[in-house]
């Protein structure tokens, strides 16, 4: 039987080094930028748990554990890897 963490980080790493959506990219960007989710819900006519739902994989993708090192990896997408 897998545990719950096996699972995460299994996901973690199936996501990681895979292309953002572009709502992806775009949610990302307006939280690197420093806006909370909230703003980024009504920004772009989601719901704030759609929003986290994106920039969960956003972060997951990207391998980011931050606002700033986001910002850094979608400023220079090289590293997004």
């Amino acid at each position: 039987m897998t545990s719950v963490a096996d699972e995460r980080g299994g996901m973690r790493d199936e996501l990681r080094g895979q292309p953002l959506t572009p709502i992806e990219r775009q949610i990302g960007l307006r939280v690197a930028s420093g806006r909370r989710r909230d703003e980024i819900a009504g920004e772009v006519g989601l719901d704030e748990a759609t929003v986290a739902a994106h920039l969960l994989r956003t972060y997951r993708k990207t391998g980011a554990r931050s606002s700033s090192e986001l910002a850094r990896r979608l400023a220079h997408p090289s590293t997004e890897t």
